[in-house]
């Protein structure tokens, strides 16, 4: 998290009156030490299958909620995909990765069998701060906004972001901007993983339609 937006944070539960509660810092830098907080492996890994689900969340309904023949109907998918994704994270345990990659790939066909209207509609990209991006309330409801007007959004994945953090470690070991190629080392690692989690989702992706022209890479 950046530090300015965990001050942000930690300012806003004060002023609701929940000063004690903590919020917790997830970084590459250790800028905070999150005292009595651990990862643990079911905890990250519930973490990764949460932040690809929710990836899959956006990319498939904003791409067909604007365009559904039965109004409600995306939505209504996205509820009760919701309610099972939130059913096998809450599950106690480590995670079948079976369990998880299947999720994915039925999920993307469930929303691509959706029936849809015969239409184009213009394509507008959100850009800009991470918080901005994907908190509704931090871009005043941006993709409201944007389908009220009938504009499709588009949103890029949130595991880019974390892509991005090990990619920018790389540029800087390579061009001496002090980080050490051990490090590098270490975030190409986290690339591999990274695309290795998300494998499932984006080859599901560049079979369905009209997914194809919107596939992660």
């Amino acid at each position: 998290m950046h530090r300015t937006i965990w001050a942000l944070s930690d300012v806003h539960l004060q002023k609701a009156g929940y000063p004690d509660v903590p919020v917790i810092s997830i970084n590459l830098a250790s800028l905070e030490k999150n005292p009595g907080f651990k990862f643990t492996p079911a905890l990250v890994q519930k973490g990764m299958y949460g932040l690809v689900f929710g990836d899959i969340f956006l990319r498939c309904l904003y791409h067909v909620r604007l365009y559904e023949a039965e109004p409600g109907s995306a939505n209504a998918l996205h509820e009760k995909w919701k309610e099972k994704c939130i059913a096998f994270l809450s599950q106690d345990k480590l995670l079948s990765h079976r369990t998880y990659k299947k999720m994915c790939r039925e999920m993307i066909r469930d929303f691509d069998k959706l029936p849809i209207l015969d239409i184009q509609k213009p394509r507008v990209g959100i850009v800009g701060e991470i918080l901005v991006k994907f908190a509704p309330a931090a871009n005043n409801h941006l993709v409201e906004l944007l389908e009220s007007e009938g504009a499709e959004a588009v949103v890029p994945d949130l595991l880019d972001f974390f892509l991005y953090c090990f990619y920018n470690a790389n540029f800087k070991a390579e061009k001496k901007l002090g980080m050490s190629k051990s490090s590098a080392r270490k975030c190409n690692l986290g690339i591999k993983a990274l695309e290795w989690l998300r494998s499932a989702a984006r080859d599901e992706f560049e079979k369905e339609q009209p997914f194809h022209t919107a596939c992660p890479h």
